[in-house]
């Protein structure tokens, strides 16, 4: 896979048009258009831009196509809340039964740059 290729795969998986994500790394559109289309591959300035603006990029993948895409993994949050036993009490305290006695529906991130990603349990799929 060439860098043209991982460039569209963050922008893809970021939701993002090659306009926006020329805008977002404060670049010009017209050279976002030239690493897109293989004509020109990206320097330095441009790779570090990157990983600093998305650092959830891991610089292996960015630069040599090496390992995933994304260095932060994504656990299953819902899945282990759901596998917690409570500890075997005498009582229970009554803020402990209520939280157990509930369910997580979604969960909703909310991202400076304006956009979310929203997370739902298995029950909401």
């Amino acid at each position: 896979m060439e860098i043209n290729d991982r460039l569209t795969q963050i922008m893809t998986s970021k939701q993002l048009s090659s306009s926006a994500f020329a805008d977002f790394l404060e670049i010009q559109r017209s050279n976002m258009s030239h690493y897109l289309s293989g004509r020109n591959k990206p320097g330095v300035e441009i790779l570090q831009k990157i990983l600093t603006k998305m650092p959830d990029i891991n610089a292996d993948w960015l630069m040599m196509g090496r390992g995933e895409m994304s260095k932060i993994e994504h656990p299953d949050i819902f899945g282990e809340y759901s596998r917690q036993q409570p500890a075997p009490q005498a009582q229970a305290p009554v803020l402990k039964k209520v939280v157990l006695n509930r369910k997580i529906e979604r969960i909703t991130v909310y991202f400076d740059d304006g956009t979310f990603q929203e997370f739902y349990s298995d029950s909401k799929k």
